[in-house]
């Protein structure tokens, strides 16, 4: 069971962009959404941005033997994500 974050970004001249990151403890460094969180929003700032919200988190269940995966649940320190946007950037990058 892997753990997501939804991140926002608004670049200086008002465009907004999307990002989500999954990850397991072992792969994050710790239980916590926001160990997940931590080294993207960092990239995200040393990339220039300085507008980065996470926006809320949840659970990806993913079944490599169906190419599927389930997006649920919450982060008690972000709250919830907006499964569907995160379900629609997991699509968009083609993994699914």
């Amino acid at each position: 069971r892997n753990k997501y974050v939804l991140v926002k970004v608004e670049s200086q001249s008002g465009e907004i962009y999307w990002y989500v990151k999954s990850a397991s403890p072992n792969e994050s460094g710790g239980p916590y959404h926001a160990n997940v969180a931590e080294d993207l929003v960092e990239w995200i700032q040393t990339a220039g941005y300085q507008k980065v919200t996470v926006t809320g988190g949840g659970r990806i269940d993913y079944d490599p033997s169906s190419n599927r995966a389930h997006i649920y649940g919450f982060s008690y320190g972000f709250g919830k994500g907006d499964h569907a946007l995160a379900a629609a950037l997991v699509a968009k990058t083609g993994i699914l």
